[in-house]
Formats: structure tokens, sequence, C-alpha cells
């Protein structure tokens, strides 16, 4: 069960990274925090065209990037915080 804005959410679920080795496993970002996706079988999906998909078990696609690429791709969290999808270069680190 998860709160929601207003509301308890049943059979939903969020997008989050998160520390798992600390001792109080911190989240560190959240994608939809306000609008949990319906279903355990839903899905984060990166496609082969470098689209990042966040995907319910309707399935409905709930957030989409909106990228297009023949580049191989890198999902990496920022400093700042801010989850970034890039394209790799040869001298890329990741």
């Amino acid at each position: 069960m998860m709160i929601s804005p207003g509301r308890v959410v049943q059979n939903a679920f969020c997008f989050a990274i998160w520390f798992t080795r600390s001792a109080n496993k911190t989240v560190v970002w959240v994608a939809n925090r306000d609008y949990p996706v319906n279903g355990k079988d839903s899905k984060l999906e990166l496609t082969q065209n470098g689209n990042l998909e966040l995907i319910d078990a309707g399935p409905n696609t709930i957030c989409s990037s909106n990228a297009t690429t023949t580049s191989e791709v890198q999902l990496r969290l920022s400093d700042n915080g801010n989850l970034l999808l890039d394209t790799l270069t040869s001298n890329a680190t990741p």
C-alpha cells in the first residue's frame, strides 16, 4: 500500500533509486512519487532505440524520454540528483 497525495493506493509502485548498503536504505531519486504506476508487472524499459519508458501493468506508457538514437546510452544519477540518459562516446567513462 502506498499513500499518494489525497488518497491511499493499493497495488501501486514507484520507480526509485536507493542506497542498498546504507543502514537506513536511503531513497535518493524517485521517478513518479506523486503518480505511482498500477501493478506489480510495471517496468522501466530502455528500448533499443535509446528511449527510456515507464510502463504500467496495462501496459500503458506512463512517461517516456522521447529519445531516439542509434548510439549506446547510459542512465546515470548526477551529483545534483538528476537522472540523466546520455549517449556514450568512445572516451566516456561510466
